[in-house]
């Protein structure tokens, strides 16, 4: 983007003033897209961007302000739990699905749809001593 600023206006500036200029003045960020969100965040964003009744809209405000302190309250006891299995206060064993993989690609219809082998990778991780179990 800094190259194309400088040819769209032909002025070379360094790109550390060019960056300054967009983080302060502009307030412009630029961040990674995130690829893990939230579903009910996703419904809430895009209801609200589609109602223009005030009635609806006041109601949907509610209930996302309801959900995103649902959410902070679920991560602080997180927090309070992975805090207190580091202390070896309590045993804590969180587990996730971390991803699921097709084993092999056959581009044959009948092969591919007929078996379809997939690799379940399930891991539950320790807090207390940091160790993983797959």
């Amino acid at each position: 983007m800094h190259h194309l600023f400088c040819l769209e206006y032909k002025r070379n500036i360094l790109y550390k003033i060019y960056w300054h200029i967009l983080k302060t003045i502009f307030n412009i960020k630029f961040i990674f897209p995130r690829s893990d969100t939230c579903a009910g965040c996703n419904i809430y964003k895009d209801k609200l961007s589609d109602t223009f009744a005030k009635k609806e809209l006041s109601a949907l405000i509610t209930q996302s302000e309801l959900h995103l302190r649902k959410a902070q309250a679920f991560f602080g006891l997180r927090r309070k739990y992975k805090a207190q299995a580091e202390a070896n206060e309590i045993e804590c064993w969180p587990f996730d699905y971390i991803q699921n993989l097709p084993l092999c690609f056959i581009p044959s219809n009948s092969a591919f749809y007929v078996r379809q082998l997939w690799y379940y990778l399930f891991v539950i991780y320790n807090l207390e001593n940091k160790k993983v179990i797959v």
